[in-house]
């Protein structure tokens, strides 16, 4: 457990811990704390990472690329914003600094105009220096032109992009034809997080009827 003092956290109740977290289930000896207590430690080695709840970009009005990420984050600095042509060489294009800890949203515009096609990650660094990268978004022109909606990567493993030019939802179904969850999509490049399902064949159905056929790894 970790408490705090101030302005600092102090670890607690570490003499006599009983369980193991591959059980579930851990006791810690008693201890007595008049504030604010956390499930964790102030140790380094073994900081909360962020939870990225989403990441999504669209085209604006003036056609410059708009991205938003929600994350709830832990001891975090601050925020980069890396764009790369080919999916593969990332280079930073801006940064903001953390809101503190907490459930927050971001939003930051590329100022580029002769944007194709680009993708866009987040990289996220903790007070401590170590970082993590959010999954990778798709941003094209050609989005606008097109009705229908496409999906990458695919095959997928954590997650996949969803392109559409509107708002609108879809089902996801696995290789049965059982409903497995529905998906609010924003108008633009929308991530979708698939860590809870299992591998396989799944079918995403879209509102004007069209289907995807993706398989997860």
């Amino acid at each position: 457990m970790a408490y705090k003092e101030a302005v600092s956290w102090r670890n607690t109740g570490v003499n006599s811990i009983t369980g193991t977290a591959s059980s579930g289930s851990l006791t810690s000896d008693a201890f007595a704390i008049d504030g604010i207590i956390s499930l964790g430690s102030i140790s380094t080695n073994s900081t909360l990472p962020t939870n990225w709840q989403s990441v999504s970009g669209k085209l604006n009005e003036q056609k410059k690329a708009q991205i938003k990420w929600s994350v709830n984050e832990y001891s975090v600095f601050n925020y980069s914003v890396e764009r790369s042509w080919d999916a593969r060489s990332y280079t930073a294009i801006g940064a903001l600094n953390s809101k503190g800890d907490g459930q927050h949203e971001y939003n930051f515009t590329d100022a580029n105009t002769d944007l194709k096609t680009a993708f866009y990650r987040i990289k996220q660094t903790d007070w401590n220096g170590k970082f993590t990268y959010s999954p990778a978004i798709k941003i094209t022109r050609q989005e606008n032109a097109n009705n229908d909606p496409s999906v990458f990567p695919n095959p997928f493993t954590n997650g996949f992009t969803v392109l559409t030019n509107k708002q609108e939802n879809a089902k996801l179904y696995n290789a049965a034809g059982k409903f497995v969850r529905q998906l609010t999509l924003s108008s633009g490049s929308s991530y979708v997080s698939t860590g809870i399902i299992c591998s396989g064949l799944y079918y995403l159905q879209f509102e004007n009827g069209k289907t995807i056929m993706l398989t997860k790894q």
